[in-house]
């Protein structure tokens, strides 16, 4: 069953056994209450205005990176676990069988969701990985990746790039995709993220109409990440924190 975005009661406390499991609710183009703390790092970006956007964004690129390098092994360990603990309190899991997640590069320091996926599976939800069959960094027709179901944790790959891969030949179709978690390196208060500029999972996005969830650390949440006409907004931001809802309007 499709779950679309209206679905996701985001006014409500989350009923979880963890704590603080609150969602709060953003509508683009309105003021807001709710405050981003943005990094020191990170200022002198949100201020170059000026700046061309793709080279706005390859500068946000090199100081997120920069950023989350920075975490010790203990606080990269922490914030993961506490953004897995948002992530499962959603309700939204109640309601979907076949989720589409990635596979967390933890030597880049994207957030560690493996015990989320852990997560889905005790639930008996249809995990499902994206493969790149095209390593291209232009798009192409039909697509560069494949969507795969992933049957078992020792039951993975790594492709050229270094990304694991399941080793099963279980192809899903977006039609059966229910939810997809997202990842990037930054995402902005309207929901639009940045990855690492080839556009592969905007091309993928851009193909479904479901639940899009993005799991980021607080500190690379900013108010505003450039994008353009193909980019594709995630309908909802969990950190270590808190989730949010973007509300288009």
């Amino acid at each position: 069953m499709t779950v679309h975005r209206s679905t996701i009661d985001a006014m409500r406390p989350l009923k979880s056994t963890k704590p603080n499991g609150i969602v709060v609710r953003l509508q683009t183009g309105t003021a807001s209450s709710l405050q981003f703390s943005v990094p020191e790092s990170m200022k002198a970006h949100v201020l170059r205005s000026n700046m061309a956007d793709s080279d706005r964004k390859k500068d946000l690129r090199a100081r997120i990176l920069t950023l989350r390098e920075s975490l010790s092994d203990s606080d990269y360990v922490g914030l993961s676990k506490r953004i897995c603990d948002r992530l499962e309190s959603l309700p939204l899991w109640r309601h979907v069988s076949c989720v589409h997640v990635f596979w967390p590069m933890t030597k880049w320091r994207e957030p560690d969701i493996r015990a989320f996926i852990r997560f889905l599976f005790r639930n008996d939800k249809r995990v499902v990985l994206p493969v790149v069959h095209t390593f291209s960094k232009t798009p192409v027709k039909g697509g560069r990746m494949k969507h795969v179901e992933l049957e078992s944790f020792s039951g993975l790959h790594q492709n050229e790039w270094g990304i694991a891969e399941p080793d099963g030949n279980t192809i899903v179709s977006e039609k059966e995709i229910d939810a997809v978690v997202v990842p990037a390196l930054a995402v902005g208060r309207d929901g639009y993220r940045l990855g690492h500029g080839y556009g592969y999972y905007d091309e993928f996005l851009a193909t479904i109409h479901v639940q899009m969830i993005c799991p980021i650390f607080s500190r690379c949440v900013i108010e505003k990440v450039p994008h353009e006409n193909h980019d594709i907004p995630v309908s909802l931001v969990v950190t270590e924190e808190m989730a949010i809802e973007v509300s288009k309007m």
